[in-house]
């Protein structure tokens, strides 16, 4: 037994030094990110700045030109009609030169060119006035004989090179900036993604030793039944750990995730673009894990309780069928899922979940043929039955596929696929519920899963199609924000921001009171994380918002812990949780809809 506990003190320790790991790169790569976005603004802004420049020059070039077209106009017809354009290049042009004298004053050299300028622009006036002034006074041969001279076109020259210069003189600071802000880009995503593949090897390192021992846990259970307590309680233990694991690795991608997405949207080279692209793919299949990893935890510490009702199989088939469609396509596969006028009784949520984890298998162990879904009444039961055409299960694994981390091998030459996971959710999800599974299967040929449930006295409808309703993605929204997190408030405000909204952050219940005092108008959404680490949480924050604007302000709850945030949300009207780390894009869809006023 002391052996046995020395293992597991060892495997707790290897594992909290992986996720500390992970979690420390995590947070590097949010810092180096939110490094990379600042640095992206200010090359940006300096660029913009040098545009500006340009555009100033050449508004005193044309200027310059509207009052020499003017003159020559006016000392050769001597009407007054033709001094307009004069008068709107002398009306422009002191405005012109005090705008370009603010823009480069923080550039000694440009400043020290533009002092040269304006005396030429001064003594270039001086002349345009003096043959105005001839031509009024004296007559038009005087005023073309001191045109002749040629004093006027040797100033114009000089105030011509002098923008010239000047002008290339931005032109090649712009090229510069630019060039700078394409090597950043390149060096911070290239650190990036280093630093991200190594905290995936890392949670893949402590993933093989869960996996180990969870192998060794079962083989002892079957030796020694004298074990049985000791394993149980390794088994709590380690799921109190995978559970706080998963939180504490939430926050760190769940930020990460809203960067990433706030990159994704600015306008990138193409290198660039794939960077971002592959570093997404990670964050995916990284939060992926977690969420299987969470809801395993979750059942076994008996957080999720079923709530039974009525379940109509027909809507709850159809959904299913839109969802699984097009992955069932893109490997050209058929997927059949029958319609039927059956009901059930169990929850749906948790039915659901049991059913996409099957289809979900299916597809991925099928190459060619066909998935099938479809329920049959047998007296007071409904058999589901989920059937393929795929590999198949040989008949010495049939007993293990529903142990964690267990996939089924056909060769030794397989790759990977998935996590293992899926198979041993539907077990516990089935017993919670009570549901018998039995499987079937033959190597090559396919296999069949079904589920008894038990039927109820149902009289259903075909089920309608439902028409989504797509909203406009015209409004942007005032949007309060409430996170205790620095780092975590920072990204998702950013995020926000970038999304065309106006945000204002809060640390702290009590700030986010102030925030909303000094608005004339409600906010139109509040997005507040849960755990506030203060009096209040994330729903009572939101529940004395609304009270005292006396307005149900629809509401985003995000939480990194699901132990406690669904059923307190559950009961709240126009108010969703999102899990960390969030889907942006579905964040940014269900803000965009409640601004639209579409239902949730």
């Amino acid at each position: 037994m002391r052996a046995g506990y020395a293992s597991l003190t060892g495997f707790g320790r290897k594992n909290a030094a992986s996720v500390i790991a992970s979690a420390l790169l995590l947070a590097v790569v949010l810092w180096m990110a939110q490094l990379s976005l600042h640095e992206m603004r200010d090359t940006s802004d300096l660029s913009d700045h040098s545009e500006d420049v340009r555009l100033a020059l050449a508004a005193v070039s044309q200027s310059l030109l509207k009052m020499e077209t003017g003159q020559r106009g006016y000392l050769l017809t001597g009407q007054d009609a033709y001094l307009e354009p004069y008068q709107a290049g002398v009306a422009g042009l002191d405005g012109q030169l005090q705008d370009l004298e603010r823009l480069i004053a923080d550039n000694d050299q440009q400043s020290g060119r533009l002092r040269t300028l304006l005396q030429l622009v001064a003594q270039r006036r001086a002349q345009l006035n003096h043959g105005l002034d001839l031509r009024q006074t004296v007559g038009i041969d005087a005023a073309i004989a001191d045109i002749q001279r040629g004093a006027g076109i040797v100033t114009m020259r000089e105030v011509f090179d002098d923008l010239e210069t000047m002008s290339a003189q931005e032109a090649q600071l712009l090229a510069g900036r630019k060039q700078q802000e394409q090597a950043s880009l390149q060096r911070n995503f290239h650190l990036i993604v280093a630093l991200s593949t190594a905290a995936v090897l890392l949670l893949l390192m402590m993933l093989l030793r869960v996996q180990r021992e969870m192998t060794a846990r079962a083989q002892a259970v079957r030796q020694l039944d004298e074990t049985n307590a000791t394993l149980a309680e390794a088994t709590a233990s380690k799921t109190r750990f995978l559970s706080a694991a998963s939180h504490d690795l939430r926050q760190p991608l769940h930020s990460l995730a809203l960067l990433n997405a706030a990159l994704g949207g600015q306008q990138l080279s193409a290198p660039v673009r794939a960077i971002v692209a592959a570093q997404k793919d990670s964050l995916d299949a990284m939060s992926m894990l977690i969420n299987r990893l969470l809801n395993i935890s979750m059942i076994e510490s008996g957080v999720i309780q079923p709530h039974v009702e009525i379940v109509p199989l027909g809507v709850l088939l159809a959904s299913l069928e839109t969802e699984f469609l097009p992955q069932a396509r893109a490997k050209q596969l058929q997927l059949q899922i029958l319609p039927t006028q059956e009901g059930v009784r169990t929850d749906p949520a948790l039915l659901r979940e049991i059913i996409q984890n099957l289809l979900a298998n299916a597809i991925r162990y099928t190459d060619r043929g066909q998935i099938s879904l479809r329920a049959r009444r047998e007296g007071d039961a409904v058999v589901l039955e989920c059937s393929d055409t795929g590999r198949g299960i040989p008949e010495d694994q049939l007993d293990r596929i529903f142990e964690e981390f267990h996939q089924v091998r056909q060769g030794n030459g397989e790759a990977r696929e998935g996590f293992g996971l899926g198979l041993s959710i539907v077990s516990r999800l089935t017993k919670l519920l009570d549901i018998p599974i039995g499987v079937s299967s033959k190597p090559g040929a396919g296999s069949s899963f079904t589920l008894k449930l038990v039927a109820a006295v149902y009289s259903l409808q075909p089920a309608r199609t439902v028409v989504p309703i797509v909203p406009s993605l015209s409004r942007m929204g005032r949007i309060l924000l409430v996170d205790d997190e620095a780092a975590v408030r920072d990204a998702t405000a950013l995020f926000l921001q970038m999304d065309g909204h106006e945000v204002r952050a809060a640390a702290s219940p009590e700030e986010a009171l102030r925030v909303i005092q000094q608005w004339e108008q409600s906010p139109d959404v509040i997005v507040s994380d849960f755990q506030l680490n203060a009096t209040l949480n994330g729903a009572e924050l939101i529940e004395e918002l609304r009270e005292l604007w006396q307005l149900e302000i629809p509401a985003v709850v995000l939480s990194g812990d699901t132990m406690k945030v669904s059923p307190r949300c559950a009961s709240m009207s126009a108010c969703r949780v999102f899990h960390k780390p969030v889907d942006a894009e579905e964040l940014s869809a269900h803000i965009r809809r409640i601004l639209d006023g579409v239902p949730a």
